[in-house]
């Protein structure tokens, strides 16, 4: 065979070479992380499937009270290491599992039906912290539907999509939940192991960030040795702590998790992972739970028109200090949200209209009042904008007319030119109740003030509360301290208000 037909027989097959490589590429090592999280997910699913059967046995055969115990804790483990994962693809199922063991009624079920707990923590309730074996047959009925909800899982696994952008941001959102439900003990209030807990969650993300850091070279390799030192140190002092009522929350949050999350978040800016730009309670671009920015005001608005604006909060601090909003004229909102008394009047129970008598309740703050979800003692509105118009419209607040309010600022060239800046978009007739209501939400709204010496102190400034945290050095202090978990450290530092005086 000459050369020349040799080469005539060898090109195609050069030729579909080529085609394959091009239809067929290889695996990139970008797209590695996606396919092992993947699998890792699965793989730890089925060992807690596994671990929550190995309970199932031990109750069901009587077994001593401290092997259910540790049967119960291994698959509270197993299931902090799919947390993340779960908490994020599979959030109802998430409920399922670990929600909380309170009785529930859909909001808008008409027949109010009550929708029993189930999951982790209703099984800790019969377990810990005395297993009252007289409820065998209950417990094993909760084991077992826990089981079930959890096989749930293997029929969706091939469905779910993973991406790098979504990767990141479950672990962000995992580094949140660590610092707000983890280490408080609120999803695990009675056997009092949340500490090791939460190392098994940070095990877990480091293991998935860890597959993406062969990717970080070059000028990236002193990040990438950052972040294996953060995770590092944070587990460790996770293991050293593992004393739920002698665990310092503070120090912990100041000191690791708020500086790993930042860390984690540089990671994905080097690796050029996009950040979710989708409308979020939490912003995309706070470093941690207690910075400034930390959660956007308009999550909570009831829609896009509705956002705040720099020229709606201007229109709605004037209409806030206006009596022209009241029955009489001689009351505005500041009458009794007043700004020199933390927007509150000071008073047990505020002066009713015209001075005749009292209402049934005081006069809250309106500081951070923006990131409630429901407002008034009985939660009966959603939003800002509804809650204006109830006070306005009250016989006993401000006995006022939200159209009669609207007749008489259409004739102000003032108010006309201001809605008019708040509301471009309405350029027939810019001034409507809905708009009132929106530009003092508006208003209420840009009142969220997170920067109180609680908020730097847990930003990691030590000087802002070196008088205050001082004494709680002590064991008998701190453990005062640590044991008022659930109200203190289950939110966010907006509730930590009376610190600011």
């Amino acid at each position: 065979m000459t050369h020349k037909l040799f080469l005539l027989v060898l090109l195609p097959f050069v030729f579909l070479l080529i085609l394959a490589g091009l239809y067929f590429p290889r695996e990139t090592k970008k797209a590695i992380p996606v396919r092992q999280v993947k699998q890792y997910y699965r793989q730890h699913t089925v060992a807690l499937d596994s671990a929550v059967t190995q309970l199932r046995q031990a109750v069901a055969q009587n077994a001593q009270t401290t092997l259910i115990h540790q049967r119960f804790r291994e698959a509270r483990l197993a299931y902090k290491r799919v947390e993340y994962l779960l908490e994020y693809y599979n959030p109802y199922t998430a409920k399922h599992l670990n929600g909380p063991a309170l009785d529930e009624v859909e909001f808008d079920d008409p027949l109010q039906r009550t929708i029993p707990p189930e999951g982790f923590q209703v099984i800790e309730e019969y377990l810990f912290p005395v297993y009252d074996r007289q409820q065998k047959q209950a417990l094993l009925d909760e084991v077992s539907l826990l089981a079930s909800n959890i096989r749930r899982l293997y029929y969706i696994f091939d469905a779910t999509q993973f991406t790098d952008a979504h990767l990141f941001d479950a672990m962000r959102q995992e580094m949140f939940r660590i610092v707000t439900l983890g280490i408080t003990g609120f999803d695990s209030p009675v056997a009092t192991y949340s500490i090791p807990e939460t190392a098994a969650a940070l095990e877990s993300l480091q293991n998935t960030i860890s597959l993406y850091q062969p990717q970080l070279q070059g000028p990236h390799l002193p990040l990438s040795a950052a972040l294996n030192n953060d995770f590092a140190n944070s587990i460790r002092y996770l293991r050293q702590h593992s004393n739920f009522n002698a665990f310092d929350r503070a120090e912990f949050i100041t000191r690791f998790a708020n500086p790993l999350t930042a860390r984690v978040k540089e990671v994905q800016q080097a690796l050029q992972i996009p950040v979710g730009t989708e409308l979020r309670a939490v912003s995309p671009d706070a470093a941690n739970l207690f910075a400034e920015n930390a959660f956007n005001v308009n999550y909570f608005a009831p829609d896009y028109n509705s956002h705040t604006t720099p020229e709606r909060v201007k229109l709605g601090q004037v209409l806030f200090f206006d009596p022209v909003l009241s029955g009489n004229g001689n009351r505005s909102c500041a009458s009794c949200h007043q700004p020199e008394k933390a927007f509150t009047d000071g008073q047990s129970k505020s002066i009713a209209f015209d001075f005749k008598g009292q209402v049934s309740r005081n006069a809250p703050t309106i500081l951070n009042a923006g990131l409630q979800r429901s407002l008034f003692h009985d939660l009966r509105v959603a939003y800002l904008e509804d809650q204006a118009s109830d006070v306005i419209a009250s016989a006993s607040e401000m006995h006022g007319d939200l159209q009669r309010a609207v007749n008489d600022l259409r004739t102000s060239p003032e108010y006309v030119e201001l809605f008019r800046g708040a509301f471009p978009q309405a350029k027939n007739e810019p001034v409507t109740e809905r708009h009132l209501k929106v530009a003092i939400a508006a208003y209420i709204r840009s009142l969220t003030a997170l920067n109180s010496r609680f908020d730097q102190y847990m930003r990691g400034d030590a000087t802002k509360l070196t008088f205050i945290l001082y004494p709680f050095s002590t064991a008998p202090c701190r453990r005062i301290m640590t044991k008022r978990k659930a109200k203190f450290w289950a939110f966010p530092p907006q509730k930590i208000q009376p610190m600011r005086n």
